[in-house]
């Protein structure tokens, strides 16, 4: 269901019109001067619980949500709910699904948000001598509006869970063309490379002969690959976690990718193993890499740290950036906006995450893109290795 189709049938529910729209607009210019310290109370209660405070790279990052919070706020006594409004909320529930915050802190959130309202509110009724009724209406209107609010970000949760679950209808079809013609395939692709090998040795003085057959195999290298993505998505294998060397990792699928020449990486690794599946890291890796320097990325930097308990390996490049709505399809197997891309590479990213108990992310930088891998269980060694 569409948010204006919700916030028509929640409106009509909750009995949210005109005369409480009316009653939040006389309220602006007395709650104005409030919602600063309302803003710092909302971050003080995050600060206090690591686990949400964990969503937030850094004060930098606070502080710019700050300010996003203080224009929600204000848009909450804007007197103006139509369609632009009820859009950008939507946005706002979808940036909470992007960066993996839990459904269950939007309703710890705002329940901080109706007490830090409700205390203002009573402070103004006091001040200003407003009768019983006039203070009850006024609170009514604003738990109206929060309770249309907490409904419209909660239905991007819903959103994202509709589209993951038709992901996944999509990754079992692909799973069987893969599963049937993937051995197929990769016997002609191996005549083809053992012939190439063949015309080398034909040709060795010839220049231009080389050339081409440099070409070829780059190509035959490419759809092999494409192979491999196709059925490393659909094996529906548990990990096997053994002690991965994560500098190694990121070395090795450095010197392998394509077309990384001018290219530098840049390493932080606050942690340096983890107990994950090597294998699928290893395939992890090269993907995320190559899809920075496929971006046309001139720095790739690759960090790992510790993040509410777990591994996370964060990927940031300064590329050409993602395309405006390209978190909501991003990691969804076929989908891509490059005209050679596959469309295969994320969407096994995902995979190989989602198969250690994690999630990855996607951001948008203001020059490039952040990839944010997490692994659950990474940090320890499982009981089966030990």
């Amino acid at each position: 269901m569409s948010p204006p189709s919700l916030v028509d049938e929640l409106s009509s529910d909750l009995g949210f019109g005109p005369e409480d729209m009316e009653c939040l607009s006389r309220l602006r210019p007395l709650m104005t001067s409030e919602l600063p310290a309302v803003v710092d109370r909302f971050y003080e209660v995050i600060a206090a619980n690591p686990r949400m405070r964990a969503v937030f790279d850094d004060d930098a990052q606070i502080d710019r949500q700050k300010a996003h919070l203080l224009d929600w706020l204000e848009g909450v006594f804007s007197g103006t709910y139509d369609d632009a409004y009820w859009k950008h909320r939507e946005r706002i529930g979808r940036t909470h699904v992007r960066i993996g915050l839990d459904q269950h802190y939007m309703v710890a959130m705002m329940g901080i948000i109706r007490a830090e309202l409700d205390a203002r509110l009573r402070s103004a009724a006091v001040a200003h001598d407003w009768s019983p009724e006039r203070r009850r209406g006024c609170w009514s209107a604003i738990t109206k509006l929060l309770d249309l609010e907490l409904a419209v970000m909660l239905s991007t949760y819903e959103e994202a869970f509709v589209r993951r679950a038709r992901a996944g209808e999509r990754l079992a079809t692909i799973g069987q063309v893969a599963a049937t013609i993937g051995h197929e395939l990769r016997n002609p692709l191996a005549v083809i490379d053992s012939s190439l090998a063949l015309l080398r040795r034909r040709t060795p003085d010839e220049p231009r002969v080389a050339k081409h057959l440099d070409r070829i195999g780059e190509q035959v290298r490419i759809a092999d690959g494409i192979i491999t993505n196709l059925l490393a998505m659909v094996r529906d294998q548990p990990p096997v976690r053994v002690r991965v060397d994560l500098a190694a990792q990121l070395r090795d699928a450095w010197e392998l990718l394509r077309d990384r020449e001018g290219a530098v990486l840049e390493t932080d690794l606050e942690v340096s193993e983890g107990w994950l599946d090597a294998g699928l890291i290893r395939q992890l890796v090269i993907n995320l890499l190559q899809n920075a320097i496929d971006a046309g990325a001139t720095r790739v930097r690759a960090v790992t740290r510790v993040r509410n308990g777990e591994l996370e390996l964060v990927i940031e490049d300064d590329g050409k950036g993602l395309p405006e709505d390209a978190e909501g399809w991003l990691f969804e197997p076929l989908a891509t906006s490059r005209q050679q891309g596959s469309g295969l590479g994320l969407a096994l990213c995902r995979r190989i995450v989602d198969k250690h108990d994690g999630s990855i992310t996607a951001e948008r930088l203001e020059r490039g893109t952040r990839l944010r891998a997490r692994f659950g269980a990474a940090l320890e060694a499982p009981e089966a290795v030990q």
